[in-house]
Formats: C-alpha cells, sequence, structure tokens
C-alpha cells in the first residue's frame, strides 16, 4: 500500500492498478437481492470502504462507516455498455478521496442472448485495497450471499480480521531478525544483477516509462498442456517452474543474454486467517536466472526449482521495500530489477458453482475480452497463463510503445516450440 501511495503521489491518477471484473448475467436474476449481496460485502469489509491520506508525515487508511453507492443503469444498447466499461476501466483513483470499489449494474433489454432483461456487472478497484485472489474471493461471497437471501435466510456478519488488523501486525512482525534474515538472502542473491534485460524492441524505449499496451491471447493444445503435466511430475518440479524454465530459455535467446530476472506474483497469504480476508497481500518475488553454462534443460529445471523454493521461504519482504534496500541502479524508462512477469493461475472457477442464473465473462460485439480492451501493461512483458480442463490458456500483455504486436505473436510460436522440444527431449541441451 505504501508504494502504491507514493506512485500516486508521482505519477498523479491514472488506471494503471485498477482491477477490473465484469460479468454478464442471464437468466431468473432478483435485481434486488444482488444488490443487497453487493452490500453486504461492502458491510463485511471495512478495506472496500478505506481511503489513504497522509497525516503528521504518516500515510493512514481512513475506514469510512458508510457503505458507498453502488449505481445501477437501464441502458438502451450494447454501444452504452462498452463506453461505461471502458470509462470504469479507465478511471484515475483519487486515493484520499475517492471509493476505491466502484460498482455498477446495468441493465438493457438487449443483454440477454435469449431476449429478456439480462445484466452486466461491473466492479473496479484499485490494487490498493485488492488483488486477484480478492476478486475470486468477492465472487464466492456475491454468490453464497445470493444464495442466502433468495432461501430468506440472513447473512449474520459476525466480527472477524480486516486487512487493517493485518497491516498492523505485519509492520510489527516483519522487524529485527525477521526482516534481517530476508533481506540477507536477497542482498546475496540479486547482487551484481544487470540493471535489465535488453530484449530487443521494435520501437526506442521512451525516456520515461510508459504504460500504454496490448494483450496477444494463447492458447496450448491438451495435448502439449498434458505433456508439460507428465514432464513436471517427472522431473519432480511444477508446471509453473517448468514453464518458467522455459520462458527464461526463450528470453535468454531472444535477448542474447545469460543473466537476468523474471518477476513472479506470490498470493503471500501465508496464514489461514487471511485467506478469507479481501485485500492488498500479494508480494512479488524477484527470480534469478542464470543460463551461463550449457545445462540440459532437466538439469536446468531443477536450478529453477531450487531457486523458486528459496524465494518462496523469503517471501515475506514486500518488493519495494526489497528496491529500496537494494537499491538498484534506477531508470524512469524501465521497472527495477525485472521487466518480465510471468503468472499461472491454478486456482478453481468459484463462479462455477450451481445458481438461478448464468455468469459469463463480458465480451463485446467485436468479441474482444475486457482483459484485449484495457490497453495497459505494467511491465514490458507479462505472461498470464491458466490451467483448464481443456489446456493451458491465457496471454502476453506486453508494452505497445516498445514491441510490435507481430513481433509478441513471433515470440508465442517460439515460446510453444522450445516447450514441445523439452517435452520431446529433457537431455536437450
Amino acid at each position: 500500500q505504501q508504494r502504491l501511495w507514493f506512485l500516486s503521489q508521482f505519477m498523479g491518477q491514472g488506471a494503471v492498478y485498477n482491477i477490473p471484473l465484469a460479468l454478464r448475467l442471464s437468466g431468473d436474476i432478483d435485481r434486488d437481492i444482488l444488490i443487497k449481496s453487493l452490500h453486504t460485502i461492502l458491510e463485511r469489509h471495512e478495506i472496500l470502504r478505506t481511503n489513504f491520506n497522509q497525516i503528521d508525515g504518516q500515510v493512514l487508511q481512513i475506514i469510512h462507516p458508510a457503505t458507498p453507492a453502488i449505481i445501477v443503469e437501464t441502458l438502451d444498447n450494447e454501444a452504452q455498455v462498452q463506453a461505461i466499461y471502458h470509462h470504469e476501466l479507465n478511471y484515475g483513483f483519487d486515493l484520499k478521496q475517492d471509493n476505491l470499489c466502484r460498482i455498477r449494474l446495468l441493465q438493457s433489454p438487449g443483454l440477454d442472448h435469449a431476449g429478456a432483461p439480462g445484466l452486466v456487472l461491473i466492479v473496479v478497484m484499485h490494487h490498493s485495497i485488492s488483488d486477484a485472489w480478492s476478486m475470486n474471493l468477492f465472487m464466492q461471497e456475491l454468490l453464497a450471499f445470493y444464495r442466502s437471501y433468495k432461501r430468506g435466510g440472513e447473512i449474520p456478519l459476525p466480527a472477524h480480521l480486516q486487512y487493517a488488523d493485518y497491516a498492523h501486525w505485519q509492520r510489527q512482525w516483519l522487524q529485527g531478525d525477521v526482516s534481517e534474515k530476508q533481506m540477507a538472502y536477497w542482498r546475496h542473491k540479486l547482487a551484481n544483477l544487470p540493471p535489465k534485460l535488453e530484449l530487443p524492441l521494435d520501437y526506442p524505449r521512451p525516456h520515461n516509462q510508459s504504460f500504454n499496451g496490448g494483450v496477444v491471447s494463447w492458447r496450448l493444445s491438451t495435448e502439449l498442456s498434458q505433456q508439460l503435466q507428465v514432464l513436471s511430475q517427472q522431473q519432480g518440479v511444477t508446471l509453473y517452474m517448468s514453464l518458467l524454465a522455459g520462458l527464461a530459455i526463450l528470453l535468454s535467446r531472444y535477448a542474447n543474454q545469460k543473466d537476468f530476472a523474471i518477476g513472479m506474483p506470490i498470493a503471500n497469504r501465508t496464514r489461514q486467517e487471511t485467506e478469507n480476508l479481501i485485500g492488498f497481500f500479494v508480494n512479488t518475488l524477484v527470480l534469478r536466472c542464470n543460463l551461463s553454462e550449457n545445462l540440459p534443460f532437466s538439469v536446468f529445471l531443477k536450478r529453477v526449482r531450487e531457486t523458486s523454493l528459496e524465494a518462496h521461504a523469503h517471501q515475506d519482504i514486500p518488493f519495494e521495500q526489497l528496491v529500496e534496500a537494494l537499491n538498484p541502479e534506477r531508470n524512469l524508462s524501465h521497472s527495477p530489477l525485472f521487466q518480465v512477469m510471468f503468472t499461472l493461475q491454478n486456482a478453481p472457477n468459484q463462479t462455477a458453482a450451481p445458481i438461478d442464473f448464468a455468469i459469463d465473462p463480458l465480451r463485446f460485439s467485436d468479441n474482444t475480452s475486457p482483459e484485449q480492451a484495457a490497453k495497459v501493461a505494467r511491465f514490458d512483458l507479462t505472461l498470464s497463463l491458466q490451467e483448464s480442463p481443456q489446456g493451458l490458456f491465457g496471454g502476453l500483455e506486453y508494452n505497445s510503445d516498445l514491441f510490435e504486436r507481430s513481433t509478441i505473436s513471433r515470440m508465442l510460436e517460439h515460446f510453444e516450440q522450445l516447450l514441445q522440444v523439452f517435452v520431446a527431449n529433457p537431455s536437450t541441451r
């Protein structure tokens, strides 16, 4: 939160750290119960009623007792839905005074494929109060509360841990020996790390880092996805580690560079008490990749496993504290320590639980998804994948001021070719 506060003061209001959720709801929907369920979530989680301000030189969370308003509108056509989504997605939050959880419920006769009135639910939260785990939790609670209210039940709101309690605890705990031991590991691990990954760019890098972006969607066949699972099991690693090793080799080839780092988001919910809290828990780990030796893929995979496990064991240092302590050569043209992020989502889709109405991701008439419409890139590249019964799917987000879309498509093709080679023969150097 401190880092996002600093960035908001430094960069001004922007949409780089907006987290969107956009869904089509169709079928037998009780709109009043849906709104009541949304209000219940806002009442239950203080962080969704929180702002930030600097008082006497210290940034504090300001928790409001009143529940933020949910905007409900009836629209005439699909174009209005798309316009409102783009407005919300690109909304520049003022962390001092805006509702940092914005909810809009849109109704239009044209939204339901069956011709009945349907709904679009748009939720946009600022990253300072939320993360991907929290958005999933938001949907779990929405469906649970809706079902309970529909049956005539009431939702008890017992006093439970709040995010502010966690933030206070973290400050107290992450001091002294705990902090020193973890920081000592990172100082050693990242010593003399090159300032950036020198990927070949299609355009000159701007003097100030831009966040203009695009996404190229990608899907791996069921067969290759299963082969990667088998390879991972045989080598005693996770699927994430296998994909990370392949990505590191791809980037090394492109940049002709043997030593660099890749960023990895981690849920950072190491205690059971935090599992059901909405809030900004996610941390970023820096995974150093060293390809100076011409190793067989299977041996390199074991190196990646060791690096990943060590990083997880030292995951408590907030990324911004790590940057401050290591004090790398700062350059406003790129992010510090790493410029490529890799994430793999393997949490089950909780929205698939039985309910009276259908829930589908919002897609527009041109068949673009909200993710593709976002046009924001926090890093040079971010590879985001997700597991499904049909195989791995996701996309490669890229900074469009650095890369052409065709370059990114070709990069994904090369990544798939590398994975096929390693699956066929893990001893390949």
